[in-house]
């Protein structure tokens, strides 16, 4: 790779050896139980339950509820047991990562879930806001810039 090449993540490459064995491990890992989670969720909504789960797979739900608490200590059996479990499939695909935009890297894991207030636009000054300035039984709604002004 060339010097000038943008990487996605340019910190994650001072790692090395172990560091950044583990690193490559602990996101793969999350990735995988994130999606089965994802799925998990889904299920659950329409109705299945750890009980019908674990008879998919033939595990007792102890096993189940353990794994599902977290990645820990996932092989690929047990994701492979969890998706197939849960009627999922797996797609895997691994680019270069200088392919891959640096704003969809490290994604927030809320994103899609939180709306992110930092990006929200502001609110136009004229926008009326309920305020109620001096009294709880009094309330006038107050434009943002006269809100400002007050301040």
């Amino acid at each position: 790779m060339s010097a000038n090449s943008v990487r996605p993540d340019d910190d994650m490459y001072t790692l090395k050896g172990r560091d950044l064995e583990n690193y490559g491990f602990a996101r793969v890992r999350d990735l995988a139980y994130d999606a089965v989670q994802e799925l998990w969720r889904k299920r659950k909504i329409e109705g299945w339950t750890q009980v019908h789960l674990a008879a998919n797979i033939d595990r007792d739900t102890g096993w189940l509820s353990r794994y599902l608490q977290g990645p820990g200590n996932w092989t690929f059996r047990t994701f492979g047991a969890l998706v197939e479990g849960l009627q999922g499939v797996v797609e895997i695909r691994v680019r270069p990562a200088e392919d891959v935009s640096r704003s969809t890297w490290n994604e927030s894991p809320y994103s899609g879930y939180v709306v992110d207030v930092d990006r929200r636009p502001p609110a136009p000054s004229s926008t009326p806001i309920p305020v109620d300035l001096f009294s709880p039984r009094k309330s006038k709604a107050v434009t943002t810039s006269e809100l400002e002004r007050s301040l």
